[in-house]
């Protein structure tokens, strides 16, 4: 019993530490984005775009790279679960229900991650960002 209970418990700390490092990276690549188009949300901002847009406006892009990944996975989930037939004890390979909540888990992670670089953006000062 303690093989078993060891392997759940390794496999649980890689998955979140997996979880994690996603979520970290996406947030580097959505506060990089900001940090980038930086002018041009505060031209946007200046000609009028409310604070409300420019946080939409990110939190799109953010929700686009999230569903994007999970097509992606859920696509690679489905080509490469005949290997892991062999380790799943009274699970099918395909199962909708866990495919679902990992889904689930994945997508609000990634939009966790992207709400601070938003929040972020939906605070410029587009005077300070046009001066620099």
């Amino acid at each position: 019993m303690a093989t078993a209970r060891l392997g759940v418990l390794l496999v649980s700390l890689f998955s979140g530490l997996a979880l994690f490092l996603s979520a970290v990276g996406l947030y580097g690549v959505l506060a990089y984005s900001v940090n980038q188009r930086s002018r041009e949300l505060g031209i946007r901002i200046t000609l009028g775009a409310r604070p409300s847009d420019i946080f939409r406006l990110v939190i799109l892009q953010g929700l686009g790279l999230v569903c994007a990944g999970l097509i992606v996975g859920i696509a690679v989930a489905l080509i490469f679960s005949q290997f892991a037939k062999s380790v799943l004890f009274g699970v099918p390979a395909t199962d909708p229900v866990s495919l679902g909540i990992a889904t689930l888990v994945l997508g609000l992670t990634g939009n966790l991650a992207s709400l601070i670089p938003s929040l972020r953006a939906a605070r410029f000062n587009p005077a300070g960002l046009l001066r620099e």
